[in-house]
């Protein structure tokens, strides 16, 4: 498989079906991860109204910081999980095999170079969109692999510029995968995620009406952990797309550092 990405930049449906075959061969992983970031936080979205519905309406500071936290652990764990499964994809690529929790394990050091560089871009890339969408649109090509050059090249601070040079010279080629994947992708899972959300919705609603929350909280836990797994599963296919490019502009790589 390393041969096959290294030898040209391929199509979309070669990565779609790469990503498929990896995804597959990595599921016990990928539902681990999936069950890490979808348990936590269904269990605050059903535990935070509970303390709201008690607390005294006038005590904002509380509330607000039952949310602030309930954003910060979903920020935490959803930076893990992305930083994980690029590790996890790369070595199933070279044939080794690195489990969820080994892989949380090596992404704890790169959470916060990942959390700057992350608001930065966004701020840059914010700027970008308010000034002209074609600037915008230009910093977000050049910028969409820093995930991947944090998690898998230990880039750091410096996963700007290798984000740059994976992209420099073949920008609307990057562009038109992109393009591609996307399109692929919404017209996938909007009918997906439209047939999935009703069924979960008509059975959160049931469990509302006869008063059992299990039902509920099962019911958003199924539908949390489904959404963990497409993000996997999409996550994949633009590591696919990163070490293609990767492994066409720098054929080292192929070593596969320990990162």
């Amino acid at each position: 498989m390393q041969e096959k990405l290294q030898a040209s930049l391929l199509g979309v449906d070669d990565y779609f079906s790469i990503s498929w075959s990896e995804f597959l061969k990595n599921i016990q992983a990928f539902s681990i991860l999936s069950l890490i970031i979808s348990l936590p936080t269904t269990l605050l979205v059903f535990v935070i109204p509970l303390f709201a519905d008690s607390a005294d309406p006038s005590d904002l500071d509380n509330l607000s910081g039952l949310f602030l936290f309930y954003i910060i652990v979903t920020l935490v764990l959803s930076s893990l999980v992305g930083l994980s499964i690029p590790k996890i994809i790369e070595r199933s690529i070279c044939d080794r095999k690195l489990g969820a929790f080994a892989a949380i394990q090596k992404s704890f050091l790169q959470l916060f170079p990942f959390l700057i560089v992350s608001i930065f871009v966004s701020i840059v890339i914010g700027v970008g969109f308010i000034l002209l969408i074609v600037p915008g649109v230009w910093l977000a090509v050049h910028m969409s692999y820093i995930v991947h050059a944090i998690a898998l090249r230990g880039c750091g601070l410096n996963s700007l510029n290798y984000s740059y040079s994976l992209v420099r010279g073949r920008w609307w080629a990057v562009f038109g995968r992109n393009l591609l994947i996307f399109l692929y992708l919404l017209g996938l899972f909007l009918v997906g995620f439209f047939i999935l959300g009703a069924i979960f919705f008509i059975i959160g609603i049931v469990g509302g009406i006869i008063g059992l929350l299990g039902v509920g909280i099962i019911a958003q836990l199924g539908s949390n952990l489904i959404g963990s797994l497409i993000g996997c599963y999409i996550n994949t296919i633009y590591t696919i797309l990163f070490l293609n490019l990767d492994y066409t502009r720098h054929p080292i790589h192929n070593s596969l550092p320990e990162v």
